[in-house]
């Protein structure tokens, strides 16, 4: 674990939260002299609670603006290098990575990144959501919702519950904010059959 990397990308401005939550994983897991680690995209996925899909996305984006270089090593295995300069640190005569800023940290970090968390979460559940209307409602109804539910769980659930609205007029599906205040994700798994949709 190396404190200096991860708090130079905490004080870092990216623009993508998810970008973000990647780079500070690589940061939590980066040699503190060498600023190099190798984990697994499903590491890196379960690091961040983000979908592989997402992790590779963000990789490629951290890749473009030069805050990371990647090696294939072989052929299940990746090497990360945080670029020192990108992230505004310098190299020690004793060839380990110090910091040049000397700002304080902020109180607030854990706070951004727990909004990170949650932001990246409901925006990949309200991807499976069948009906985009009311957003902003519905973002408020889950995190309440994420009080008595894991993430994970209203995964599961939303996708279950997408699969039966296949077949059903927009109309006769529920705002995702009625879903999820109605404790949707405990019904059972009913799929609709043609008499119930006649």
């Amino acid at each position: 674990m190396s404190f200096v990397h991860m708090a130079a990308v905490m004080q870092m401005k990216i623009g993508d939260p998810a970008a973000k939550l990647v780079l500070l994983a690589l940061a939590d897991r980066a040699d503190k002299e060498t600023g190099q680690c190798w984990p697994s995209l499903a590491r890196i996925a379960e690091d961040t609670e983000l979908s592989v899909t997402t992790v590779k996305r963000r990789l490629n984006k951290l890749e473009e603006r030069k805050l990371i270089k990647r090696d294939q090593r072989d052929h299940n295995s990746t090497l990360y290098t945080l670029a020192p300069t990108e992230l505004g640190l310098g190299r020690t005569e004793l060839g380990g990575w110090v910091s040049q800023s000397h700002e304080p940290t902020n109180d607030n970090q854990s706070e951004n990144l727990n909004d990170m968390i949650f932001n990246e979460q409901f925006e990949d559940w309200w991807q499976h959501y069948p009906k985009k209307n009311g957003k902003g409602n519905a973002r408020i109804c889950y995190k309440k919702a994420l009080n008595k539910v894991t993430h994970e769980e209203l995964m599961e659930a939303i996708k279950v519950f997408a699969d039966q609205c296949k077949y059903k007029e927009k109309e006769f599906i529920p705002w995702a904010s009625t879903w999820l205040n109605g404790e949707r994700w405990l019904d059972e798994d009913q799929t609709a059959s043609a008499w119930g949709d006649i």
